[in-house]
């Protein structure tokens, strides 16, 4: 999970690929809803960032699934993972803006 928050704040296409499964669907706060491949593009395009502290992190397993939840700056994020083959990968995301 801290890898592909990594490449998330770096911008590390590969690696966010890598551990992103091919059926990915993100929400974002304006009600957007996009697929793997246009998040990818986006990703491409923005500027990397440092590390950041997490806050309120909960991991729930759930078998062979695993719900992530966390604040990111101003934002809380979902994200829930699969395994497949031993293989761990966001299956779905939201992100939702931290209510002041």
């Amino acid at each position: 999970m801290r890898e592909r928050l990594e490449a998330v704040w770096t911008k590390d296409a590969e690696t966010w690929a890598r551990l992103t499964a091919n059926e990915f669907t993100l929400v974002i706060p304006e009600g957007t809803l996009m697929n793997k491949e246009q998040r990818l593009v986006a990703l491409k395009s923005e500027k990397p960032e440092s590390s950041h502290a997490l806050r309120n992190e909960q991991i729930h397993m759930y078998g062979d699934t695993a719900v992530h939840r966390f604040v990111d700056g101003s934002e809380w994020v979902l994200e829930v993972w699969h395994r497949e083959k031993d293989v761990w990968r966001v299956v779905a995301a939201q992100v939702n803006f931290v209510k002041p």
